[in-house]
């Protein structure tokens, strides 16, 4: 089975969208996401693929989705069961969103990468809760060279 992994950006209260986009646009932020996820394969919802508009490059592409859905450049999949057949044993596979999707694997990841804005945004989609007693964080570093002051953090299951 594959190692999912989910990563998100969350603000002070959890936050991570506004009307399926992302309520900042944080270009350290932006080169994180794109630094621990390039050469790998990324999973996401449907809405979150159509407010990125087109697959991301140099990674494999996997939509999960109960609907009809037909893109060129992805692959869509109904259910995490079969995504999984998708990939080889201790694969990293990244799960990058939106909110039903996460809520889908966070039972399921053994690792999670955080991006910790610490500031209040408006939006209307926050990140599921978790029971933070059975992660570990593992690996956190500090960014306060932009507009906003950002931890990237490493979480590891610990059970």
């Amino acid at each position: 089975m594959p190692r999912y992994a989910i990563i998100v950006a969350l603000d002070a209260n959890g936050l991570i969208g506004d009307r399926n986009k992302l309520p900042w646009m944080i270009p350290e932020d932006l080169a994180y996401f794109k630094r621990m996820t390039l050469g790998h394969s990324v999973v996401m919802g449907r809405r979150t693929y159509e407010s990125i508009g087109k697959a991301l490059p140099h990674r494999n592409n996997y939509v999960l989705t109960s609907k009809s859905f037909i893109s060129d450049d992805t692959i869509a999949v109904n259910t995490i069961t079969k995504l999984s057949t998708y990939f080889s044993k201790d694969e990293l596979v990244f799960v990058i969103g939106g909110r039903e999707v996460f809520q889908q694997f966070v039972n399921v990841v053994d690792l999670m990468y955080l991006t910790r804005i610490r500031h209040a945004f408006t939006g209307n989609t926050y990140f599921p809760e978790i029971d933070w007693s059975n992660w570990i964080l593992v690996n956190r570093e500090e960014n306060n060279s932009g507009i906003y002051d950002l931890a990237f953090e490493e979480y590891k299951r610990n059970c």
